[in-house]
């Protein structure tokens, strides 16, 4: 059966619309992009914080992880995941251990992804819609949303396609 979409907010600014689908998940690459710019900065760094806070707390627990450190505290632990997390590197601070590594690989790679998705969301919530710019996203189900606008009218249209 193919599902039925309700549109349940619109973002005439923005120019995108909130889905949700007959069993009730919402789309969150739209609900994302509606956001006001107040609520995805927040969001963004809400996010940064916890995750380096989770991977502090996970270098702290580990016995001499890290070396170049002026002191154990955690502090020391949480500035080292934010120079990982943000691929900074100062050089000062590095793993000396395979737990360290292993962690410093997988929050670098969390890093990079969440750079690459802040930029694009942030591009497609700036880009107005024009006729020549058609945006298309996956869909949590399977389809695809795509969203134009006509070349007399300017607000976007959302096709679903599965």
């Amino acid at each position: 059966m193919k599902p039925t979409y309700t549109t349940i907010k619109t973002s005439p600014l923005r120019g995108s619309t909130i889905e949700v689908s007959s069993n009730g998940q919402v789309d969150l690459y739209h609900s994302v992009v509606a956001m006001s710019w107040a609520s995805y900065l927040g969001l963004f760094a809400s996010a940064f914080l916890v995750v380096n806070a989770f991977f502090g707390y996970l270098y702290y627990v580990g016995t001499d992880a890290i070396g170049g450190l002026a002191s154990s505290s955690y502090w020391e632990y949480f500035f080292f995941s934010v120079q990982t997390l943000a691929t900074i590197g100062y050089g000062n601070k590095f793993p000396q251990t395979m737990y360290a590594d292993a962690l410093v690989t997988v929050e670098s790679m969390i890093g990079l992804l969440s750079l690459g998705l802040f930029a694009a969301i942030a591009f497609a919530s700036l880009k107005p819609c024009t006729p020549t710019t058609p945006i298309a996203a996956p869909t949590f189900d399977g389809a695809t949303a795509f969203r134009t606008c006509s070349a007399k009218t300017n607000p976007p249209v959302t096709l679903l396609s599965t």
